[in-house]
């Protein structure tokens, strides 16, 4: 269930305007969180980078380089 991964990312992404917020929800739902992780391009149509998939998906602190 991606609600409490989304939770998570929601709470490292504080500036979404309500619709977009909405948007991502609803898009997350609609795509497989390892075809998302899979593909970059995915991950940019969404507004999202690597990183915030990465921590949506796995709920893990993950550093930049």
């Amino acid at each position: 269930m991606l609600f409490l991964p989304l939770l998570r990312l929601l709470r490292r992404v504080n500036l979404f305007s309500l619709t977009h917020l909405l948007s991502i929800h609803y898009k997350l739902l609609t795509f497989n969180a390892k075809e998302i992780l899979m593909n970059t391009n995915i991950a940019s149509v969404l507004g999202l980078t690597s990183i915030e998939v990465i921590h949506a998906v796995l709920g893990e602190d993950v550093v930049d380089i």
